[in-house]
């Protein structure tokens, strides 16, 4: 199976997880979760301060694919010295990423996991938590004001940062009153010159509180350096710019 296989439409993905949310629910109540989730350690900071040198984070993007190995991508992540590393899975259907996350986080102890799928409810926050993620992507593209300001005070009792993904100004000013520790600007999969573009227009409107990741994932060092030219505190990177020297050219660009 090849990626372009594995590749779904957001609306097929978004019913089938209202399917099996409802299905996870009648079986597990919340009850439960919620004492799974006060067993795991507290949160490790992401993107809830900011780096006294004044380095922009790197994010390891885990995605489900071909050679789909979800802890050997992690460890690959933590000898590249990763910030944090995120799971996103939701370009294709799949159900076991709250598993894979667990063994992520107990693989690379010392990283803080972002789950960067899709979020409905308040339940599958704490599902998140107890699989010790640290921080979680809310998109407001697929969710109303009031699930989302709801799902966000959940994941803040929780201890976990908060980061809100924005795709246009309209909506970047009703965040900027929630806000969140981090806003995402972008899309998972939206083009890069496209989400420059929309980095470039939106920065200078985010509150100077709140840090901003560039959300499409970054696949060449000339993205990444454009990224946080424009003001990107942290960027969400594949593996490939772990490869050869790289990392070394990568260090030079983040740290701005």
């Amino acid at each position: 199976m090849t990626t372009e296989n594995l590749q779904v439409d957001r609306e097929t993905v978004l019913e089938t997880k209202k399917h099996w949310l409802q299905a996870r629910k009648a079986q597990t109540p919340l009850t439960a979760i919620s004492a799974l989730a006060s067993m795991q350690n507290r949160p490790r900071p992401i993107l809830s301060t900011i780096p006294s040198d004044g380095r922009a984070q790197i994010i390891g993007q885990i995605r489900r694919h071909e050679m789909y190995d979800p802890v050997a991508q992690a460890l690959q992540y933590a000898r590249g010295r990763v910030d944090a590393i995120s799971l996103y899975t939701d370009h294709s259907l799949y159900n076991d990423d709250f598993d894979d996350m667990q063994m992520i986080a107990a693989a690379v102890k010392d990283l803080p996991i972002i789950y960067q799928n899709y979020v409905l409810d308040d339940y599958q926050v704490i599902e998140a938590r107890a699989a010790d993620a640290s921080a979680i992507i809310l998109y407001s593209s697929i969710l109303n004001e009031a699930t989302l300001w709801n799902v966000a005070s959940v994941t803040q009792r929780w201890k976990m940062s908060v980061i809100v993904q924005v795709d246009n100004a309209t909506t970047l000013e009703a965040i900027n009153r929630l806000s969140p520790h981090a806003i995402a600007i972008g899309d998972n999969d939206m083009v890069i010159h496209r989400g420059l573009d929309l980095l470039e227009q939106l920065r200078p409107q985010v509150g100077f509180n709140i840090r901003v990741v560039f959300l499409p994932t970054v696949e060449t060092l000339e993205a990444a350096h454009a990224a946080i030219e424009l003001g990107a505190d942290a960027i969400i990177i594949s593996p490939h710019l772990l490869e050869n020297d790289k990392r070394k050219q990568l260090d030079e660009i983040v740290n701005r």
